[in-house]
């Protein structure tokens, strides 16, 4: 409709399909119809792929087997009560921890922040927290690894005086790293073990805004049950696939759920940040596999803008104002060597500064991850639900070599057997024992081997 009025034509006709505006450039407006993901496009171009173009069109009926299989697989990863309770325990025992390394008189703090806040945790899922100390708000790396070692101090002494349910599972405190962490766990008493991401500081590093800010507003966004679950799914997917690792290369898990959050907005069911009090206008009959269909799609969309747009450019997708755009690399805040650029919220909104949350991502994982969503979403479509299950991956037989007969070996001979004898002598006699090695006596060469 918005489309229609710029063009000078009333909504009813613009609803029909075609009319032209005041330059005589045909204008066509693609109904959304269910499942769909664009409303209209304008080109000035007279080539027929200019004047007509579909964004991530996902198909308007899903097999009845596909939904079923993606709700059994929602169900098994969306975390249970007894996982909940095992997660406030060791939030709490982690507090008793921080009491006993800094003293109860020490003004300390945890800061929760990560998928729990942004209400997309899976079952199994690790808990972020940030020890903050009296003074050290925006703590350098170094006060950092400081904090966190006095706590593995602590905790190691603290195993050893009680029965404690802590145990180190990880310590990167290290001075090459940039954001030390300790992973730990804790084994709760209902059975359950959770996993905590254990780091110093109320401020992101380089960020320079509090930590978990950019989770709050995702986790006002995601207040949907509609669109937590296709984010959950779209983590599982990614999960399951292994195609979450940032160190590979691939998207973290904040980038999935980014990218989910960008297909609703699409779609229209959830406004952008920058317009959050706009008036929404949903798609009638959108079932969750549409939704998921369309996060497939969106990959493999990004991963042909990105070939296109080469070395000299790089794609940006923003959640703030829902819209993807080429920006240069000589563009504020465009790091060039990166691949793609998904905007982070919080930094953009209350610093305005640029942080990419996909800045790990590599041209060639791209191209595989976008790969896999074009096979899974064909799959989909043509109702196989093996595509969903990952294949196990197995590193290929080795081959031997074929057995070749060895050579017989001819006895040394009566003058070959003298002269090694003549020379291991020579070497006995000529080196002396030295302070913690040989020392040659008389200027006889070192042998290589002693």
């Amino acid at each position: 409709a918005a489309h229609a009025d710029a063009a000078g034509t009333a909504a009813p006709a613009a609803a029909s399909g075609r009319d032209g505006d005041a330059d005589g450039d045909e204008v066509e407006v693609i109904t959304m119809n269910p499942g769909e993901t664009t409303v209209c496009v304008t080109e000035g171009e007279k080539s027929p792929q200019a004047k007509r173009r579909r964004v991530a069109a996902a198909p308007r009926q899903v097999s009845q087997v596909v939904c079923q299989r993606l709700a059994e697989w929602l169900q098994a990863h969306t975390p249970q009560e007894d996982y909940e309770h095992a997660c406030l325990e060791a939030v709490h025992a982690m507090g008793q921890l921080l009491e006993w390394a800094f003293g109860a008189a020490a003004p300390t703090s945890l800061v929760c922040f990560g998928s729990r806040i942004q209400n997309t945790h899976l079952e199994g899922s690790d808990v972020d927290v940030a020890v903050v100390l009296a003074g050290q708000e925006a703590a350098d790396s170094g006060e950092q690894r400081g904090a966190l070692r006095k706590v593995e101090k602590v905790l190691r002494q603290w195993q050893t005086a009680r029965s404690c349910r802590f145990s180190l599972k990880e310590s990167r405190t290290f001075a090459s790293i940039k954001v030390p962490i300790l992973v730990l766990q804790y084994w709760a008493t209902n059975g359950y073990c959770v996993e905590l991401d254990v780091t110093a500081g109320r401020e992101d590093t380089g960020a320079n805004v509090p930590k978990g800010m950019t989770d709050s507003m995702i986790g006002e966004m995601l207040r949907d049950p509609f669109a937590a679950d296709l984010a959950r799914l779209v983590k599982i997917f990614a999960k399951l696939h292994r195609k979450n690792q940032a160190q590979s290369g691939h998207f973290n898990a904040l980038s999935w759920v980014c990218l989910s959050i960008f297909v609703l907005q699409r779609m229209q069911m959830i406004p952008v940040w920058n317009n959050w009090n706009a008036v929404r206008h949903p798609p009638e009959g959108v079932q969750l596999a549409h939704a998921f269909l369309a996060v497939l799609d969106l990959v493999v969309e990004l991963a042909v803008m990105v070939s296109k747009a080469g070395d000299s450019a790089q794609v940006k997708i923003s959640i703030a104002d829902g819209c993807i755009t080429t920006v240069g690399t000589d563009a504020e805040g465009v790091v060039p060597n990166h691949t793609l650029i998904i905007e982070e919220l919080g930094p953009a909104i209350h610093a305005g500064k640029l942080c990419n949350c996909a800045r790990s991502v590599r041209r060639t994982e791209l191209n595989l991850i976008a790969d896999l969503c074009r096979r899974t979403a064909a799959g989909l479509r043509a109702g196989d639900i093996s595509c969903l299950t990952p294949k196990e991956t197995s590193d290929p037989p080795r081959i031997a070599p074929a057995n070749k007969p060895k050579k017989a070996k001819k006895p040394p001979s009566k003058d070959v057997a003298k002269a090694v004898l003549h020379s291991a002598a020579q070497s006995a006699a000529g080196f002396r024992w030295g302070v913690g090695r040989f020392m040659p006596k008389g200027g006889h060469q070192a042998p290589r081997r002693w």
